[in-house]
């Protein structure tokens, strides 16, 4: 009896191993797809992290670009202007007028003597902008 014990218990091991053997196979094979897997989504997320320092130094250029035209910008801008009051009439407040409606077709449109407006002890005349 004891040797078909001893024969049955082999016969046990034998069978555990190879069932341990195809599941440590099992086991490498799921570890390589994983690896495969895990490889493969290593290179794509390198790939994205190259195209986002590549953008980020663009954006860094770009930045300094755009810092560089408003220094430019703001000191073209400067107000170096000295307009004589009937160029500023011609230039600027003809323009707003005509923009808010006022018609200035006509020379009654444009001054008139007011005696309304203060005066000095000479009694100054005064021009001001008619309105409708």
């Amino acid at each position: 009896m004891r040797g078909a014990r001893s024969r049955a218990r082999a016969g046990v091991r034998r069978h555990r191993a190879a069932q341990n053997d195809a599941a440590a196979q099992a086991d490498r094979r799921a570890t390589a797809e994983a690896r495969g897997g895990l490889r493969e989504r290593d290179e794509k997320l390198s790939a994205l992290l190259a195209d986002k320092t590549a953008l980020d130094a663009e954006l860094t250029r770009l930045r300094a670009e755009v810092a560089e035209a408003r220094k430019i910008a703001t000191a073209q801008l400067r107000y170096t202007h000295d307009y004589s009051e009937a160029e500023t009439r011609d230039a600027f407040i003809d323009l707003l007028l005509k923009e808010a409606g006022w018609q200035l077709d006509q020379p009654r449109d444009r001054e008139f003597e007011s005696t309304a407006c203060p005066t000095t002890r000479a009694r100054l005349r005064r021009l001001c902008v008619v309105g409708r």
